[in-house]
């Protein structure tokens, strides 16, 4: 007996049996059975909320949190989910294809007895003395301490009741294409190979030469390190790891797996409040990760909102449906008559803001340090520039950054950074600074508004290059005795 067949018992038949009853009592229509009617009819809903329990967890649907009360979505995505992952045949460690039941598990259990067993790795010690220690004496202590039975239930508690943890990333090494750096590299694998116990599997290993290698060298340090060459490697964590010519083809994947979600026949079998929720918590959710290292072509984000749109108003690739709304308006939020779903350009725009906000607040990261290196060398990252063979990257990097930097806002401190007529430094202002000035020669900087001996506005100042409803603006904002170096905040 199956664990769902003893915990629900059999559903289906007990579905079956109760409407039958029900059935029979509503065609004698006896009064005095209004008791049993009443009784009946309630265990039957309780059991099609417990049906479609069942059928949301065989069909692994995590991201419907509520019953759409439409059992047959379920039923789909359970057998769709049943023929995806259907192991039909699978080859044993002698070559042969092996295609029964019993075979399949012996070649399962095989594989995965010796995956999980020890090699005994040696050297720990050594190899951890090269690497500096991240976590106090305190913190080791306490993650030493023997788990409680709390702690477990705890952990047990937070994982997802119906998903299983997905495959690591693959670690990308780079390296100049010499017979030095490829020893170092094979070295440093050994070594972890010896410390961990793990094998790297160089037969699933690449390995990519940029276009200034010549063919010889490039297989001789291939058979050294003995992988194979590929020519190009397509995706790295769901990022183009090469952006050709053609710009739009780099990123087509993601209207792709859109395009799939969207037209699957399960999905079409959803209510308008289930269409809604797949929409927000799938749909746009896909391509979110590439948006925020990205700014994608607006002709790609326009074909996106096209296909979400056809969905939402239910087309498919033969029918066209009827646009009862503009797709703007159905993007406001709920508190203006919209939907509250995702114009995609904004949004985009909105993701890579996020990145830049923690360059410019976490300057010493590495990532912070590449791009410096790279763009910005010898100025700050807001004052970075694009030439003409810069990056795809970096173009769109510098074009989102112009609508980030109109929302960033300085905090003052001692004003000698700021610019008075080109930085954000007035909240209250629309525009964030002065609106005009009554003199010819402007100031340049904040700080020369600022008194120092006092550790205020120069009011002298202020009325010399001011109208009075910018003066009301500025002395409103207080300034630190200390005047410390300014920094940026959110506007």
């Amino acid at each position: 007996m199956g664990w769902n067949t003893a915990k629900f018992k059999n559903v289906p038949i007990m579905l079956k049996s109760k409407r039958a009853e029900l059935e029979e009592i509503q065609r004698r229509a006896d009064p005095t059975c209004k008791e049993t009617e009443t009784t009946l009819a309630q265990e039957i809903l309780e059991l099609e909320v417990r049906e479609e329990i069942i059928w949301k967890q065989r069909s692994k649907c995590d991201w419907l949190k509520k019953g759409d009360h439409n059992t047959s979505f379920f039923h789909a995505k359970c057998n769709q989910r049943r023929r995806t992952n259907k192991i039909s045949c699978l080859e044993n460690n002698v070559g042969e294809m092996v295609q029964f039941d019993a075979d399949i598990e012996n070649v399962v259990t095989d594989y995965f007895s010796k995956l999980f067993q020890s090699s005994d790795p040696v050297g720990i010690d050594s190899f951890l003395a090269s690497i500096n220690s991240s976590v106090s004496g305190e913190n080791q202590v306490y993650l030493s301490e023997a788990f409680f039975k709390e702690e477990i239930v705890k952990a047990l508690e937070q994982i997802n009741a119906i998903k299983a943890p997905g495959p690591d990333d693959d670690p990308l090494i780079f390296g100049r294409a010499n017979v030095a750096e490829i020893s170092t590299t094979q070295k440093i694998l050994e070594e972890y190979e010896v410390v961990s116990g793990q094998m790297i599997n160089f037969d699933k290993s690449e390995i990519f030469f940029s276009h200034g290698v010549l063919e010889l060298r490039r297989n001789d340090l291939a058979n050294q390190l003995g992988v194979k060459i590929t020519g190009e490697f397509p995706r790295y964590i769901g990022l183009p790891t090469m952006i050709r010519r053609k710009k739009k083809a780099s990123f087509i994947v993601l209207k792709d797996r859109i395009k799939r979600r969207l037209q699957g026949l399960e999905e079409r079998r959803l209510s308008t409040d289930g269409k809604e929720v797949l929409i927000k918590v799938v749909i746009q959710v896909i391509p979110q990760y590439v948006m925020s290292i990205f700014l994608l072509l607006d002709s790609l984000c326009q074909e996106i909102q096209g296909l979400i749109s056809k969905y939402w108003w239910g087309g498919n690739e033969k029918k066209r449906p009827m646009y009862w709304l503009a797709w703007d308006v159905v993007c406001q939020s709920k508190v203006k008559g919209g939907l509250g779903f995702r114009w995609l350009r904004s949004f985009n725009i909105a993701m890579m803001s996020k990145q830049y906000w923690r360059i410019l607040k976490t300057p010493e990261s590495l990532c912070s340090r590449i791009l410096k290196d790279k763009y910005f060398r010898d100025s700050n990252f807001l004052d970075a520039h694009v030439y003409s063979n810069t990056s795809f990257f970096w173009t769109g990097t510098w074009e989102a950054l112009r609508v980030f930097k109109r929302g960033l806002m300085w905090r003052i401190g001692d004003g000698e950074s700021i610019d008075i007529w080109g930085d954000n430094w007035i909240p209250s202002l629309n525009c964030k600074t002065p609106i005009l000035c009554l003199e010819h020669h402007k100031p340049k900087v904040v700080a020369e508004l600022i008194d120092v001996s006092i550790r205020d506005w120069d009011r002298a100042q202020l009325r010399r290059f001011f109208c009075d409803s910018d003066i009301n603006e500025i002395v409103k904002l207080k300034l630190s005795y200390r005047l410390p170096p300014m920094k940026y905040i959110g506007a």
